[in-house]
């Protein structure tokens, strides 16, 4: 049965949506405690309305109305028209309509019991184990980018449904995106996101197996020593070196660097070196770079913060080392070692050769 809902706004970053009521047209409880007339493998049991309240993993991408839907005001929605889900209760659940405006309706007016155990049955067990939990723990089942299935409204600006962001973190049933021009990172609930989708892909595979997302996380932000946007090749350990051409701790740093890296880094495998800069303007820095001899690409001031807010980081005195796993989990930061900066930097420098693994290394030359 439909009831009459107040307006409310959705969790963080998401779009105000009016809550309207709408004629009741089915036996609720009928269709919540019938299994889905999907073909489900004998071997698999089949989910109940039940087992998809409040678990979001469970639930297919969108759902379709099996009745029509009238609203207040002679507002309709069509038999057949697909929907978002919201939420899902114990007696109805909050579906998202095509113009964005939130609405309850029976268990029984989608198909979203069917769509659900439509896509339970093609899962493998440990796809069908894997839990809103066991996501937030293990940053191996994080994807380096997610695209957004809802609107999201900020006020003075909406994320659209099919854009798609670098992934930050996951945390407490929401995701962080990076968005540029925006002051950083925005917040979004899991369920905005395909995010879920793509952990399953991942859980699939043994966690040694899995694709890392620190190269996608990459991609598109690294420039040479010329100012031109370079790539970054797929590893399993990725170095960044934070330093100003301005700053006399890096002026005593950097040539020490530069040269361990050459006489003992440079031949480690699957190692990817970045810099990034914290001038104000890139002309400088890249001079800083030629006349140091960094061989390794250059994270500009605009995007330096994407590794911060990746890294949950906090402030980074200069010079800087931060090492990241493949699935942007911080391996060793000087920011974490603790004393003086140019003394924490000297010790990460010290630890690099036990982090990193041996073989030869992928820092691209200028």
């Amino acid at each position: 049965m439909f009831s009459a809902l107040p307006r409310i706004t959705l969790s963080a970053g998401s779009l105000l949506l009016g809550l309207l009521a709408a004629t009741p047209t089915v036996n609720a409880a009928a269709a919540a405690n019938s299994p889905s007339a999907a073909a489900i493998p004998t071997t698999v049991k089949p989910l109940v309305w039940r087992d998809l309240v409040n678990r979001p993993e469970r639930w297919p991408a969108q759902t379709r109305l099996t009745t029509e839907q009238r609203f207040r005001g002679e507002a309709s929605l069509r038999a057949g028209t697909v929907v978002q889900i919201h939420a899902v209760k114990p007696n109805e659940v909050e579906l998202i309509a095509p113009a964005g405006f939130l609405f309850a309706a029976a268990p029984g007016d989608c198909d979203l019991l069917a769509a659900a155990n439509a896509q339970w049955a093609r899962f493998t067990p440990e796809q069908r184990a894997l839990t809103v939990s066991d996501l937030q723990r293990d940053m191996s089942l994080w994807p380096g980018r997610a695209t957004l299935t809802v609107d999201q409204s900020f006020g003075s600006f909406t994320l659209k449904s099919g854009e798609t962001y670098r992934v930050m973190r996951v945390s407490g049933g929401d995701v962080a995106l990076w968005v540029p021009g925006r002051d950083g990172q925005q917040v979004v609930p899991l369920t905005a996101t395909d995010v879920f989708v793509r952990a399953r892909e991942r859980v699939a595979l043994p966690r040694d197996q899995r694709p890392g997302r620190m190269a996608e996380i990459l991609d598109g932000l690294l420039v040479d020593a010329a100012g031109k946007s370079t790539p970054i090749g797929a590893a399993d350990v990725y170095v960044q070196y934070l330093s100003a051409s301005t700053c006399p701790r890096c002026a005593a740093f950097t040539p020490k660097f530069v040269e361990h890296y050459n006489a003992v880094l440079a031949g480690r495998d699957r190692v990817a070196f970045f810099g990034s800069s914290t001038d104000a303007t890139m002309p400088p820095y890249f001079a800083y770079v030629k006349s140091t001899g960094m061989p390794w690409p250059t994270l500009p001031h605009q995007n330096k913060n994407v590794m911060i807010a990746l890294g949950n980081l906090g402030v980074l005195e200069i010079p800087g080392i931060v090492v990241f796993d493949k699935f942007g989990q911080v391996l060793l930061s000087t920011n974490r070692i603790g004393g003086a900066p140019l003394a924490a930097a000297e010790s990460a420098l010290a630890q690099l050769d036990q982090k990193l693994p041996a073989g030869s290394a992928m820092a691209r030359s200028q």
